[in-house]
């Protein structure tokens, strides 16, 4: 793998390489969150899942709401399909962190 630095907050990833990825195991997260600029925007959701030898296994997943530090604004509302409601009674990241850090420790 080969990370060049394009500023102080921006780098490009290249020459990233896994052997047989078809027989390893890994997981796939994604994030949502109340907007693209990471400065100020905060996360909504971690979603993950494990896959194993290029199965994903269905019962190893891992999905939360996570209540930001702001409101979804209405834009980011009807993109994502997460409502300021969905969010409003969910766990703080911190929470959902550990929990997401525990779920990746069977890898």
């Amino acid at each position: 793998m080969e990370i060049r630095f394009l500023s102080d907050v921006e780098y490009a990833v290249s020459v990233l390489a896994v052997n047989e990825i078809l027989k390893q195991r890994y997981c796939v997260f994604d994030l949502e969150s109340t907007g693209i600029h990471h400065e100020t925007e905060h996360i909504t959701q971690v979603g993950a899942v494990i896959i194993e030898n290029g199965i994903v296994q269905k019962s190893q997943t891992f999905n939360s709401y996570v209540q930001p530090l702001k409101p979804i604004p209405e834009a980011v509302e009807r993109f994502t399909g997460i409502s300021n409601t969905n969010v409003e009674s969910a766990p703080r990241f911190n929470e959902v962190y550990s929990r997401f850090i525990e779920f990746i420790k069977v890898l």
